[in-house]
């Protein structure tokens, strides 16, 4: 027997035979013997692999599955060894194109210092055109640009060009000599530098036009310089005054930089001595103009930075200038360090605080919180002076910088004096009696050295001088303080909390109070207790909980509750139930509001008008009066009533009046009137002599009344609802008049008679229906 690996076949030399699929095989031969031999073949074929790729490259390729890279495209292969040790064949199919190569050249470098009218050319050979360039080639300031060229194959190339600009013209030494005091015999000189060179020089004022201008007075001088490619530079040249001239111009005062576009920037100097006026001089794009000590300037949108300066000058001749930079700004602030200062402040005092210099800041605003705490002085400056009172807790102080491209984010410090705090505390509100080792604590409190714990009630606190205490809760526990001092050198600051064993009484519960006859799905709330784990609800009888979520209830009022009732609710926990908190409900109408109309009355007014709101649900009114007056029928049941007070008895009368839905009568709004008994009003077309007859009455009655003049009467009936039954116009003669009414179509019961002509109101009677 023997074994044997091959890749795809193997040839047996015992037989000849070539085999190209694994298996067990035999060869029967003779021995030496002439008998049979049997030689058994284990045979395991394995397979060569191959595989493909294809890529496409710019220039060349560098194959992974060998290292090589390759500059032409075509057809490669590589062999390698499998996994089961046979051959295994890759071939990679290649593309390769010519990247292109891109040219740059300079067309015309930057004219003059600052200008942006440089130029480049770019172009392209080789590779597969067209070709695409990325970037901007015209109105290129000084700088080193790259370009790049990419072809129709997606293959690139890069260039790079620098543009040059020409130094800025300028003075790089000024001169002059003074004039004496009240002559022009004065000079001033520059030295120009940058640029081409080949200057020319132009002076104002005077138009002088060499680099020394003479004959000049006291003064300030500005000089244009031109170099050979007609770029400009500008200087300014104070000329002095011997003499009385004024003291030399202090440091400028002012925002340490400028945005284009933007006007009101003010600038000072402290006043000169000796000085009548001051001449500035602002940089090109900056316009202001004064003549005192202060300067407000605009910048425009060319403003490119440099100096603002301002010389004293007086009859004799000018001080010495005083310049200040103002560069463009172009950026917002850095954003602002921390502050620095004690942040533990103890008694009344003025304590100060700063914060190093921003970047491009031109203002530090600053801001404080806390009682009584103020800036005292530094607004607008890294640093400033704030007062606490000798009572001061806890505040902030904060800083932000500013400019006109805009602010910063804000820094903030707390600040501390007696260790004052708001905390909640942690731990439970609701515990029951008999109730040992109850944790409870505050977060700390900023500042704070030590705390102290005191209890009140049945509840012993164990030692503790942190933030966090351990309680105990007697036998006789119902309710108790718990109160944590906190200390430091400032003093001390106590705060207390309250612990009971039952939740607090619910606030008030929220719902209709008034108006619920037969009312449905009507809700009632509260808010959460802390401490609570449930809630029990109560009604009055006839009232019927539909839904209970704890804090709220919807209810149904029956047809059984008619009369008021209380809702109440308590807080529930496992230790008990908090006292009931309750709210009156009703199925009546709320009470109406006080009758309005005259507080005060003649006994003749006959028909005096008293009207009220209306009241949610009520269907009608219940009007009434004392003191002998009586209510008249125009609006009876409604808003409005009229009352007659021809019939008083009394100085004093109570108006009243009910609102009534179908479970009965509010309370009722009441009016207290004065009657003057003695007074008189002019007389009304109806005396008061309007008798009914028969009253009561079965089936007719007469109404019998004088009349002053010959008119039209309205006669009137209403119920006893208010309801208008009957109305009749009657012509009537002056003198006594009747008027019969015809009862049969009318129930029995109580009814209000009016008679009334136009304009004047009316007199009414009770009459009776049998």
């Amino acid at each position: 027997s023997e074994s044997a690996t091959a890749c795809d076949s193997y040839t047996w030399s015992v037989n000849g035979q070539t085999y190209t699929v694994g298996g067990t095989y035999t060869h029967v031969g003779t021995n030496a013997a002439g008998c049979p031999h049997t030689t058994t073949l284990n045979l395991t074929i394995n397979q060569s692999t191959s595989s493909s790729e294809s890529a496409t490259a710019c220039d060349s390729y560098t194959w992974a599955a060998n290292g090589t890279t390759y500059t032409v495209g075509g057809i490669y292969t590589h062999i390698t060894t499998n996994a089961a040790g046979c051959p295994h064949t890759a071939t990679l199919n290649l593309v390769i194109h010519d990247s292109p190569v891109a040219s740059c050249s300079v067309l015309n470098h930057v004219s003059c210092f600052g200008e942006s009218d440089g130029a480049v050319s770019v172009t392209a050979t080789g590779g597969t055109g067209p070709y695409t360039i990325s970037g901007t080639t015209t109105g290129l300031s000084q700088g080193t640009y790259t370009f790049m060229v990419t072809d129709v194959n997606g293959c690139t190339s890069t260039c790079t060009v620098t543009i040059n600009e020409p130094t800025k013209v300028e003075a790089s030494s000024t001169a002059s000599t003074p004039a004496n005091c009240g002559s022009s015999d004065g000079s001033a000189s520059v030295t120009a530098t940058g640029g081409a060179g080949g200057y020319s020089y132009s002076w104002s004022p005077g138009g002088q036009t060499g680099s020394t201008a003479t004959g000049l007075a006291p003064g300030v001088y500005t000089v244009t310089i031109t170099d050979a490619d007609n770029c400009t530079g500008t200087a300014t040249v104070t000329v002095g005054g011997v003499g009385g001239q004024p003291d030399p111009a202090g440091q400028i005062a002012g925002p340490a930089g400028a945005c284009r576009n933007q006007s009101g920037v003010v600038f000072t100097v402290p006043p000169v001595s000796g000085a009548t006026s001051y001449i500035w001089t602002l940089p090109i794009g900056a316009t202001g103009s004064s003549t005192s000590n202060s300067i407000t300037v605009s910048f425009s949108n060319t403003y490119a930075g440099g100096f603002i300066c301002v010389t004293p000058e007086n009859t004799c001749g000018l001080g010495i200038q005083s310049c200040l930079n103002v560069p463009v700004l172009t950026v917002r602030p850095a954003q602002p360090g921390f502050i620095i200062g004690n942040n533990l402040l103890c008694g009344g005092g003025v304590f100060s605080f700063s914060v190093p210099a921003m970047t491009n800041a031109t203002n530090y605003f600053w801001s404080v919180t806390g009682s009584g705490v103020v800036i005292v002085s530094g607004q607008g400056t890294p640093s400033v002076q704030i007062s606490v009172p000798t009572t001061f807790g806890q505040g902030t102080i904060s800083v932000r910088g500013e400019n006109c491209i805009g602010n910063t984010s804000t820094r903030t410090m707390v600040i501390t004096g007696k260790p004052a705090h708001s905390m909640s505390l942690n731990g439970p509100l609701s515990v029951c009696a008999n109730t040992s080792g109850v944790a409870y604590s505050i977060d700390p409190v900023l500042n704070a050295s030590s705390y102290s714990w005191t209890t009140t009630g049945d509840i012993v606190a164990a030692p503790s001088n942190t933030n966090s205490v351990m309680l105990n809760f007697g036998p006789g526990f119902t309710s108790g303080t718990l109160t944590v001092t906190t200390h430091n050198i400032c003093g001390t600051f106590d705060k207390t909390y309250t612990i009971r064993s039952v939740p607090f009484m619910p606030g008030g519960i929220s719902g209709p109070g008034t108006n619920l006859c037969n009312l449905t799905g009507v809700t009632y709330s509260i808010a959460a207790i802390p401490g609570a784990t449930g809630y029990t609800w109560t009604v009055p009888s006839g009232v019927n909980i539909i839904t209970n979520t704890g804090t709220s209830i919807t209810v149904n009022f029956t047809a059984a509750f008619t009369g008021t009732g209380n809702i109440c609710v308590t807080a529930d926990n496992s230790c008990g139930s908090s006292s009931a908190r309750c709210y009156s409900v009703t199925a009546r109408p709320a009470p109406p509001a006080s009758p309005s109309g005259l507080a005060s009355v003649c006994k003749t007014n006959a028909a005096a008008t008293y009207t009220i709101p209306p009241v949610p649900g009520a269907t009608h009114y219940l009007w009434s009066i004392s003191g002998g007056a009586t209510p008249g029928t125009s609006t009876i049941g409604t808003t409005s009533q009229n009352f007659n007070f021809t019939t008083a008895t009394s100085t004093t009368a109570v108006i009243t009046v009910n609102a009534v839905n179908a479970c009965g009568f509010s309370q009722p709004g009441k009016r207290t009137v004065t009657v003057n008994l003695a007074c008189r009003e002019a007389s009304t077309s109806v005396s008061n002599t309007v008798q009914i007859y028969p009253n009561p009455a079965n089936d007719r009655t007469t109404v019998s009344f004088e009349a002053a003049s010959s008119a039209n009467y309205l006669i009137k009936l209403h119920d006893i609802l208010g309801n208008e039954v009957m109305v009749a116009e009657f012509a009537a003669g002056k003198g006594l008049n009747n008027y019969e009414i015809n009862l049969n179509k009318f129930a029995k019961g109580m009814y209000l008679l009016s008679v009334q002509t136009e304009g004047n109101p009316a007199q009414t009677l009770r009459l009776v229906v049998e």
